[in-house]
């Protein structure tokens, strides 16, 4: 059961694959190059992630390789000039 509480959670070191961008990939806010640069990014994180977890089976896992499970993708977003997130100024959006 969950705890009733908050309690401190020690997370150990990860690596993670990421790749920053900027634009909306909205189709309602973003233009055809901020969609295919998103999708893109999507694409070659995918893969990438993909190739390194299936380079064990044909014994070219990279050192230290642990099998895990292809985690859902997430993105964090900001504006470029550090105001609060505005959706009506997709120029200025920025991703990892």
């Amino acid at each position: 059961m969950p705890k009733t509480g908050p309690v401190i959670v020690k997370v150990p070191k990860m690596q993670f694959l990421m790749i920053e961008g900027r634009g909306a990939p909205d189709p309602n806010h973003g233009s055809e190059e901020d969609k295919n640069v998103f999708g893109e990014a999507v694409g070659a994180l995918y893969g990438l992630t993909y190739s390194i977890k299936m380079s064990d089976k044909k014994g070219e896992a990279p050192k230290n390789y642990h099998n895990f499970k292809v985690p859902p993708l997430e993105a964090l977003w900001w504006m470029d000039s550090g105001q609060a997130f505005d959706v009506a100024s997709p120029d200025d959006w920025r991703w990892t």
